[in-house]
């Protein structure tokens, strides 16, 4: 654990990943407890929000494949809120409703991220940690969702922006896609090196993707590591 916090590079990592859990965990908890806020039967919109992860898991299988996917299902969150300012209550319903799947697919996906990104000696450690973060998120929904008494449109906004700040941040992580997971901290502090002064990793699209892992598996550090062959 202190290794993975013995560069100021490594904490600012630490801090992204818990900052995006946070986020993520604040919107879907947010979203998927909103159902008196669209009209009509509140145990119905319930069933509904509740019926609406199967779809959402579909999505992960296809999304998860391609890196922009976590991104894109975070943008289409936030961008599924602002659609709440309608005020037609077809428009609302549908809003949540599609913001209720994105956010799920969300969540998948970022947990996913999160087990792949981390090396295999600290992965238990720091799943532990960012999930931990993330309970903060959705206890900080459910204060956000007092001022939906006023306004049902104050904590949608608040939880569409929230998925709108992981959606970029998330651009800004190393590449896992294509990639073999890292085995040790020395591997992942490398990753994690590259590519903030590449200028991040998860908004390229795939074929990038692929072809900036192959470069980092086999680049020199790499291979003088001993973590690939030369």
């Amino acid at each position: 654990m202190a290794e993975l916090c013995g560069t100021k590079l490594l904490c600012v990592f630490l801090c992204i990943m818990c900052a995006m859990w946070m986020a993520v965990c604040c919107a879907y908890y947010g979203i998927a407890t909103s159902a008196e806020y669209i009209g009509g039967s509140v145990y119905e919109n319930t069933v509904l929000l509740a019926v609406l992860e199967f779809p959402a898991q579909a999505l992960v299988m296809y999304s998860s494949k391609n890196y922009g996917g976590c991104m894109a299902m975070l943008l289409g969150t936030a961008a599924s809120c602002v659609l709440f300012l309608f005020k037609h209550p077809t428009i609302a319903k549908a809003s949540v409703f599609t913001a209720q799947t994105f956010g799920c697919a969300s969540m998948s996906i970022v947990y996913l991220y999160t087990a792949e990104v981390y090396p295999t000696e600290a992965r238990s450690a720091m799943m532990g940690i960012t999930s931990a973060a993330g309970r903060f998120g959705s206890m900080l929904a459910m204060q956000l969702r007092n001022y939906g008494n006023r306004n049902p449109a104050i904590p949608m906004m608040c939880w569409g922006l929230g998925a709108c700040v992981a959606g970029a941040v998330f651009r800004y992580l190393p590449v896992t896609d294509g990639m073999a997971a890292p085995e040790s901290i020395d591997e992942f502090a490398h990753r994690a090196q590259r590519t903030f002064n590449g200028g991040g990793g998860g908004g390229v699209g795939a074929a990038s993707a692929a072809a900036a892992a192959s470069q980092l598996l086999r680049s020199p550090v790499d291979v003088e590591l001993g973590l690939v062959k030369s």
